[in-house]
């Protein structure tokens, strides 16, 4: 291929050079004519020709390999963003969970910080409980877990404060499930699960996608913005396939609430 490059190339270079000399030679003969018409359109063209030539040789000459490597650049970026299978970005808070739940029959949820995130999200999986049997399970971070001063410090809150705020939000997504499981789908589930770490994302894996939320790390305000990835969740493709064994490590702790909708 690089050779058949080459050789296109210096054929461009000698039509180039051609292209400008000629025009070059009928310059010179527009100008010693008469004038008239025919010395004006002679001059025209052969100015028009004389550019021609010189934009082909200085593109050939200086420009035509990197617009050649741009081009293959984006060509391959593209092939990797396919191959990651990711579908989009977004800017926000979190993802859309409506509609990431709306054809799910699972939902497993690894959260950095639940505090916010109750009340902002519960709700759309809670409404796709009420319409199908859907699984859902729940992985936060341990209220009295050893690392909930990190997630203080990091996350800027008061760790007295977060504790109580983390309890409250596990204690409402229990309550709320009972509350409505009356009007819960029969074969509709929900756990959650209660880990001891610090994590800097959040991951949804639903059928057929993954979100993953990139939520700031540093000592920071509660609530900023984070960037969403939404992946499509086949079986073997990177990195969706790492961000589901992730959840797979966490499925063997224990349950710190279960029900099952009979």
């Amino acid at each position: 291929m690089k050779r058949g490059l080459r050789y296109s190339r210096q054929r461009a270079l000698y039509i180039g050079v051609i292209t400008s000399l000629v025009s070059f030679g009928f310059l010179i003969l527009a100008a010693n004519m008469s004038g008239g018409v025919p010395t004006t359109a002679l001059a025209s063209v052969s100015g028009t020709l004389l550019t021609f030539g010189i934009v082909s040789i200085v593109y050939e000459m200086f420009l035509r390999e990197t617009v050649m490597m741009e081009t293959l650049e984006v060509v391959g970026l593209q092939e990797k963003i396919h191959r990651m299978r990711l579908v989009n970005i977004l800017f926000g808070t979190s993802p859309d969970y409506a509609d990431l739940s709306q054809n799910a029959d699972f939902a497993k949820i690894l959260l950095s910080n639940v505090v916010g995130w109750v009340e902002r999200d519960w709700r759309p999986l809670l409404a796709a409980a009420k319409s199908r049997p859907i699984s859902i399970v729940l992985y936060l971070p341990n209220p009295n877990g050893i690392y909930v001063n990190e997630i203080a410090r990091r996350q800027g809150y008061d760790v007295d404060q977060l504790r109580d705020q983390m309890t409250n939000a596990r204690d409402y997504l229990e309550s709320s499930w009972k509350s409505n499981r009356a009007s819960l789908w029969s074969g509709s589930s929900f756990k959650l699960k209660l880990y001891d770490g610090v994590v800097g994302y959040d991951i949804a894996v639903f059928d057929p996608e993954i979100a993953v939320s990139l939520v700031p790390t540093y000592e920071g305000q509660p609530g900023e913005s984070s960037i969403v990835f939404i992946f499509k969740a086949e079986a073997n493709a990177e990195p969706g396939k790492w961000f589901k064994s992730q959840l797979v490590k966490l499925d063997a702790l224990p349950d710190s609430y279960a029900d099952e909708v009979k």
